[in-house]
């Protein structure tokens, strides 16, 4: 007989009992200005999480909200920027410490700025940002999630079709 682990929730995430793991979704935004450049932010060189590495915008989906209404939040906090959201591009999983009991699930959704010249304004979670080329990548440390999006966007056709 299978039994169901009985799931509960704890904070944002999903914890299932007995087991001490959890699940997190996360959302990005592929943000694209002119025909083949998106928008990467560097980490904080104190951020306990991948510190000075680079990524698209985005973070985490808190209990209660959508992930479009989580990703139009996260870019204005962490870069200033009003997009719309489109279509989901690419899903990345990974755990999120070495004692594999945090899985992040993290959607990349295909995102335009509501006005082409705005500025960006960072948080204190960033340090920098810059526009990349998807034909050119520059030689900066990548998230592994960030460099797995690159390598699927390089033959994507919606993106190559814009």
């Amino acid at each position: 007989m299978f039994i169901q682990p009985t799931m509960r929730r704890k904070g944002n995430s999903i914890r299932h009992s007995g087991e001490h793991q959890s699940t997190i979704l996360a959302v990005s935004a592929v943000i694209l200005s002119g025909a083949d450049q998106i928008l990467l932010l560097q980490r904080s060189v104190d951020d306990d999480f991948l510190p000075e590495e680079w990524e698209v915008p985005g973070g985490e989906v808190k209990f209660g909200e959508s992930p479009v209404g989580a990703l139009l939040r996260e870019v204005y906090e962490e870069c200033g920027l009003r997009v719309d959201v489109g279509f989901p591009l690419f899903v990345a999983t990974y755990f999120t410490d070495s004692s594999n009991k945090e899985q992040c699930f993290e959607v990349f959704y295909f995102c335009r700025m509501k006005e082409p010249d705005q500025e960006i304004s960072l948080s204190p979670e960033h340090s920098s940002y810059m526009w990349m080329s998807l034909t050119r990548p520059p030689d900066v440390e990548l998230t592994q999630s960030t460099r797995d999006l690159i390598e699927s966007l390089a033959n994507h056709p919606l993106i190559n079709a814009t």
